[in-house]
């Protein structure tokens, strides 16, 4: 059970969880995951080439009313749009 969270790699400074749950699927967690991975040039399961982020993506957390939901080191974040989420993660990068 454990085999998911196991790593061979330094984690990411930052890591971006995008769920997948039947909710969040519909409310576009697939599009967000792509436009996220195309803004950091990472995939999913990947580290940036900075080790900044990583991107992953994760079961269903039961926050459906937020959807799509994502979270930052175990941290959700409001989603509002794609470009405000996308300065947020240019701010940590900056700071990092």
């Amino acid at each position: 059970a454990f085999y998911p969270v196991f790593r061979t790699a330094p984690p990411a400074r930052y890591r971006i969880a995008v769920c997948k749950g039947e909710t969040c699927s519909r409310n576009g967690a697939s599009d967000l995951l792509e436009k996220i991975a195309r803004g950091l040039q990472v995939a999913d399961g990947e580290t940036s080439a900075d080790g900044a982020f990583s991107l992953e993506t994760v079961p269903c957390r039961g926050l459906c009313a937020l959807g799509p939901s994502v979270s930052i080191n175990d941290s959700i974040v409001p989603f509002e749009s794609f470009e405000a989420l996308m300065l947020h993660l240019q701010k940590l990068r900056t700071e990092s």
